[in-house]
């Protein structure tokens, strides 16, 4: 019981500071678009590394769509392995079709990588993504509360 208990804290931890790092890189690219991040203090590099964690995770979510697309899972499962299949799970419950998905996770991603102007749906994606992993760390909380 304690042994499950202190997995699930230790889980719910690590999805709290990817959550966080996801997150802030958000924000920043956000104060970079309306013309506020170097008045706050951002620098480039910030904002490189911003960019760089974003592309990093849809680029984990891509690869775990297309292969469920194909029947597989990864062997491995690390952290954002494992918070892009969760991710997978809340995108099927959205009714839209992955292909779709795979479409729009690719677009925003090339956007991010080549340090393109980031576009309206390219925002909410972001932060549909945000919520989503928000979601599943109040859903890990509450189990944890529960325990």
């Amino acid at each position: 019981m304690m042994s499950s208990l202190a997995a699930l804290a230790s889980k719910a931890n690590s999805d709290e500071q990817l959550l966080g790092s996801i997150n802030d890189a958000l924000l920043q690219l956000q104060l970079e678009a309306a013309g506020k991040a170097a008045e706050l203090g951002y620098k480039k590099e910030d904002l490189e590394l911003s960019r760089k964690v974003l592309a990093e995770f849809l680029s984990i979510l891509l690869r775990v769509i297309g292969g469920a697309q194909k029947g597989q899972l990864l062997a491995a499962k690390s952290q954002q392995e494992q918070a892009a299949e969760k991710l997978l799970l809340r995108l099927d419950d959205q009714g839209k079709p992955r292909e779709d998905w795979l479409e729009d996770i690719t677009r925003t991603t090339k956007h991010l990588e080549t340090k393109q102007p980031i576009d309206a749906p390219d925002w909410g994606l972001l932060e549909q993504m945000v919520d989503f992993l928000d979601t599943e760390l109040a859903r890990d909380l509450v189990a944890l509360s529960k325990a």
